[in-house]
């Protein structure tokens, strides 16, 4: 595996992964001061973003969904929803800020006069915040968007615990780094259960189950990785909502069926009824002869085990791409595509 990683991974995203954590720390120090606004009123909060500055938002819908008192949502679109307004708090995050939807949701979010927190490196994002006298905190510089998740996350958590959206962000983000830290030094083995997990789907089309509002963020980010890093197509979907119309597409599922993989993600704190749809459907998918996989973590506490699985399928899916041959950095039809929208 060394002498692939070697000759396919040019870009070094495996020292990368391997120093996420690095990325915690950095952003456990970074200024906070020129946050301007509190939760004070705040009746709203949505974060604006695409791709990999988009995650940390489903994450932290997920991670403090017992703890965030107020709608919340993550806009992936060019303009807001129609409730955002002078009491909604919207954070714009573009981490080389000049990704065109969230500079025209930024945008919009400025003339309805919503409270603004910028998220980002730079770029244009950067400019209206100062422009416009906007609160903005900066990231790290250096990385891919979908491989500076840590330092999103650590930010747009700090960020949300500054302005008292939610109460238990530094807690969180501590444990958070020495989990992440530890795993390093275990998924980055040629051994790993990250590289046999890597083995059994690669040369597979992925279908993840997670449960919607407890693990989506896990599925999603583990689709959207399989699909940058891996060059494969991967599909995801939510436990219940599956059950009551793609479980359908099961039935006519026949014949030779190597192609295929099915993954669940698993947490304990699930519903016992959601537990038992993941069981009856995974029976189902094993009777076609289609490979299950579960993936779950032994960590003590919830927002550990998401991270932990989070981390984990981040690595499976740099493998993932070795084994398919492909330089885990490369992005091409995302330039082209970005190429031909600016003509």
């Amino acid at each position: 595996m060394k002498d692939l990683i070697a000759q396919l991974d040019p870009g070094n995203q495996f020292s990368v992964l391997e120093n996420s954590y690095k990325q915690i720390e950095v952003c456990l120090g970074s200024d906070l001061s020129n946050i301007k606004t509190d939760a004070e009123s705040v009746t709203s909060v949505i974060i604006t973003g695409l791709g990999g500055s988009a995650i940390a938002g489903d994450l932290v819908a997920n991670l403090f969904r017992d703890e965030i008192s107020v709608p919340y949502s993550v806009n992936r679109n060019y303009s807001l929803p129609g409730y955002a307004g002078a009491s909604t708090l919207l954070i714009a995050s573009s981490y080389s800020g000049n990704t065109e939807e969230t500079i025209s949701a930024l945008t919009d979010g400025i003339k309805r006069g919503c409270r603004i927190i910028c998220l980002t490196t730079g770029g244009t994002v950067l400019e209206m915040a100062k422009t416009h006298n906007l609160s903005y905190v900066l990231l790290p510089t250096g990385f891919q968007p979908r491989f500076a998740l840590y330092a999103g996350l650590t930010t747009l958590v700090r960020t949300l615990n500054h302005t008292g959206i939610i109460k238990s962000g530094e807690t969180f983000l501590n444990s958070m780094l020495e989990l992440i830290r530890t795993k390093s030094a275990i998924h980055n083995c040629d051994n790993s259960e990250a590289v046999r997990i890597a083995q059994k789907i690669y040369n597979t089309i992925p279908v993840i189950y997670s449960a919607d509002d407890y693990t989506y963020a896990v599925g999603e980010r583990f689709k959207c990785n399989l699909n940058e890093n891996s060059k494969m197509h991967a599909f995801h979907n939510v436990v219940p909502e599956m059950n009551h119309n793609e479980i359908i597409g099961w039935e006519t599922v026949n014949g030779d069926t190597s192609n295929l993989s099915v993954i669940n993600i698993l947490e304990e704190t699930y519903h016992p009824q959601t537990m038992k749809r993941f069981n009856i459907v995974s029976g189902l998918i094993l009777d076609k002869g289609i490979k299950v996989l579960h993936i779950l973590s032994d960590q003590k506490d919830m927002k550990m085990r998401l991270m932990d699985m989070v981390y984990l399928l981040d690595w499976v899916t740099y493998y993932a791409a070795i084994l398919n041959a492909k330089d885990p950095s490369e992005i091409d039809f995302i330039h082209l595509l970005k190429k031909e929208l600016g003509k």
